[in-house]
């Protein structure tokens, strides 16, 4: 009875999912040439030659990194995330893709990862050998460590689609949870866990009843924009 009687105030609680599309902006492609920005100017003079070159959808995520501020910045288009450290050009990691079939309406995360950050990006048309793909870099204050591939075309074939991303949580070791939208704005049915463990990736599941302890997740469960809620966009 007991039992029966959490499970009835879970799913009281658990918000309705509402179908939710954000407000992109139509994907542009910057006119900037990215190659020479090998050692780009500050993390604010590089969001402004971003914005003086037409870079559409930009978004910026910030976390910590033994008592520094990691920073991190993507746009549509772009052939590379690029890191700052302090507001410093730290180093960037290049999006590997398909031909013609770069990345639009990014979505990024940093987040801890032992004595290592990373930064986690996830987004529309970003394609490896035609299947869906996110991307998995590991930093610190000398640069990117490692890169790992994500393989998400599973993810999108079941739940139809990766729109708006949710990438809750600020550490790896003790896992970050992700979801997203299928193609008509319904959140998907399940929300993963990703951990590190060991150096190892680890995967599990969990319904999002199971979830409903997290507020982040039930503001952009009830349609709040996944990168509006993270404070991401670049105006």
């Amino acid at each position: 009875m007991a039992k029966l009687l959490q499970v009835l105030v879970i799913l009281i609680l658990v918000p309705a999912c509402a179908a939710s599309l954000p407000a992109y902006q139509e994907p542009a492609v910057p006119t900037l040439d990215e190659a020479g920005f090998t050692s780009a100017p500050s993390q604010g003079g590089f969001l402004e030659a971003l914005r003086d070159g037409g870079a559409t959808n930009i978004v910026l995520s910030q976390g910590m990194h033994d008592g520094r501020v990691a920073a991190a910045v993507m746009a549509d288009h772009l052939e590379y995330v690029y890191l700052f450290l302090d507001g410093v050009y730290l180093d960037r990691v290049e999006v590997l893709h398909d031909p013609g079939q770069s990345p639009v309406h990014p979505t990024l995360k940093i987040v801890n990862a032992g004595a290592l950050s990373a930064v986690m990006l996830l987004a529309e048309e970003f394609e490896i050998k035609g299947r869906a793909s996110g991307l998995l870099a590991f930093f610190d204050e000398k640069g990117v460590r490692r890169t790992t591939t994500l393989p998400l075309a599973g993810f999108s074939i079941k739940h139809g689609g990766i729109i708006d991303p949710y990438i809750g949580g600020t550490d790896l070791e003790t896992g970050i949870l992700f979801s997203a939208r299928n193609e008509e704005g319904r959140t998907w049915s399940k929300v993963y866990v990703l951990s590190l463990e060991d150096k190892k990736l680890g995967l599990d599941d969990m319904t999002p009843q199971q979830a409903c302890f997290c507020a982040s997740y039930m503001s952009w469960r009830q349609g709040k924009d996944g990168r509006t809620l993270f404070g991401m966009v670049v105006e």
